[in-house]
């Protein structure tokens, strides 16, 4: 498959539906959550929740989710964290 940058590509519901049916789920697996907040320019911004807001490994998970979009669809994309705990711990 070619490569197209990603503003063509604009998060188009192929590659949502990749990471919300088959990428996801496996980051689920350990108790965190990610979704998608919002599309930036040359990606978009994940909302990291549970024991993903806290994990040392967040961001190396959203470079792997950026790799497999990437494999899969030939779009370099890159994805932001906002991490957010389900509780807010004081």
């Amino acid at each position: 498959m070619a490569s197209r940058p990603f503003c063509e590509a604009a998060m188009d519901r192929e590659i949502r539906e990749y990471l919300e049916d088959r990428l996801f789920p496996r980051v689920r697996g350990d108790g965190g959550w990610m979704e998608i907040c919002r599309e930036t320019e040359d990606g978009a911004v994940l909302t990291a929740r549970g024991e993903c807001a806290q994990c040392a490994c967040a961001e190396k998970c959203a470079a792997w989710l950026s790799d497999m979009v990437e494999k899969r669809f030939g779009v370099p994309i890159r994805f932001e964290l906002d991490k957010r705990p389900f509780i807010w711990r004081r």
